[in-house]
């Protein structure tokens, strides 16, 4: 009988490990709904503290695991606007779909020179 409860609490301890895991996926896009490849998505947590980071697929899909509570995203990639979205913190895994808007800012010029 004894066996038999310290299994079940080592199964429920487990599961309680478990459960602390946060996972954030989801899928970076542009205005036509293109995927966009090698985005950079770093995880926030409640003081803006970078927890962890990846970087999107050729479709624009991401995936992280993370141990501590994240709050927000900060999604980038060049030739495009950042955007920061918010993460409700009362869920474990987290799917987001992120439309990420093109920079058309300009360079006024470039001069190259040789030495």
């Amino acid at each position: 009988m004894i066996r038999i409860v310290v299994v079940l609490m080592c199964c429920l301890a487990a599961r309680g490990a478990a459960a602390q895991v946060d996972s954030v996926f989801g899928k970076v896009t542009d205005g036509q709904d293109t995927g966009i490849d090698m985005a950079t998505i770093a995880v926030l947590d409640s003081g803006n503290n970078v927890i962890a980071v990846c970087t999107s697929d050729s479709a624009g899909c991401f995936s992280v695991a993370t141990t501590t509570l994240p709050t927000s995203l900060l999604v980038s990639c060049l030739g495009y606007k950042p955007c920061k979205w918010m993460i409700d913190k009362a869920r474990q895994q987290v799917f987001v779909n992120i439309r990420l808007e093109a920079d058309t800012t300009l360079l006024a010029g470039v001069v190259v020179t040789s030495g």
